[in-house]
């Protein structure tokens, strides 16, 4: 499966390459309402607002998962109260074990 990850990594960034190289043409951001004009490169504007919505979107999910989170924390925390509470059990009781035979019939 990582193997898989990687080809599919390996493919967006063979995407991404070609995309920056074949737009490099310079595009006009106006950053309305101040007065200022950039110009960066068409690549940029595509490839950086895709990062600011992956980070974006991450950052939502991350927040929107607290809870879950937490939940977790809290009975991790308790199962490991509740394992140091209780003695580690070894192997089978004398209550559930048959005394052996002694001689034959």
């Amino acid at each position: 499966m990582r193997f898989i990850g990687w080809i599919v990594g390996l493919a967006l960034g063979i995407v991404f390459v070609v995309f920056a190289v074949r737009n490099r043409v310079q595009a006009e951001v106006d950053l309305w309402p101040s007065p200022f004009v950039i110009e960066v490169p068409l690549y940029v504007l595509v490839l950086g607002g895709l990062a600011v919505g992956i980070l974006a979107g991450g950052a939502f999910v991350w927040l929107g998962q607290g809870r879950w989170r937490r939940t977790a924390r809290r009975q991790r925390r308790t199962l490991t109260r509740l394992e140091r509470e209780q003695p580690p059990k070894t192997g089978a009781t004398s209550a559930t074990t048959l005394p052996a035979q002694v001689g034959g019939d």
